[in-house]
């Protein structure tokens, strides 16, 4: 989760996380995962993970706010 107006680095993230290699998740996964299609992402969608296997990564800059939106 990030800003809206912050430019995402798959390279940085990549790096922070030790991730040779990040992709979009596939929309067979998002829906057995999340129960979310693409396009309907939200970060709501966690909800229904309830054996969590989805691991929610958020921007310093969003924990440094005093409040963020979502919305679904």
């Amino acid at each position: 989760m990030m800003p809206a107006d912050k430019k995402f680095k798959t390279k940085e993230l990549s790096k922070q996380i030790g991730s040779a290699r990040l992709s979009f998740g596939e929309p067979e996964f998002m829906e057995r995962f999340l129960g979310i299609s693409p396009g309907s992402v939200s970060v709501l969608g966690l909800m229904n993970d309830a054996e969590n296997r989805v691991q929610l990564l958020m921007d310093r800059d969003v924990l440094k706010g005093t409040y963020f939106g979502c919305w679904s």
